[in-house]
């Protein structure tokens, strides 16, 4: 009796410990794989991240998506839509590793400040 009740115990505490994220019909497991795809396309503008599923650990391939409310959503990488929002987020991160800064940025960095003095040479 024990025995079974600590089993169920620890069972119990795996499965609480362990959560799986769903979204829009979508589900990842905590060893990050998928077990199924969302069907329609998500808009770029709420995709914050991505990662690919390892193909030697996981039964189906799949990409990871971050969305809004850093839910986590699987998607079938063989479709165009999904190359699509990847190749958004390498573009932006390569952006930002090479020291991207923004036009508005730009203009407040040039813009001379009141107390800075020149030098005549």
């Amino acid at each position: 009796m024990k025995a079974s009740m600590m089993i169920f115990l620890h069972l119990l505490l795996m499965v609480i410990c362990c959560p799986t994220a769903f979204a829009a019909g979508a589900a990842v497991l905590p060893s990050s794989c998928c077990v199924n795809y969302i069907q329609k396309a998500i808009p770029a503008s709420i995709v914050s991240s991505y990662q690919v599923t390892n193909r030697s650990a996981c039964s189906m391939p799949g990409v990871i998506f971050t969305i809004r409310g850093n839910r986590q959503v699987c998607a079938d990488p063989t479709k165009q839509w999904v190359k699509d929002r990847m190749k958004i987020i390498d573009a932006k991160k390569a952006k930002l590793s090479l020291g991207f800064v923004p036009k508005a940025l730009k203009k407040t960095l040039r813009k001379p400040s009141s107390n800075s003095t020149t030098l005549n040479h």
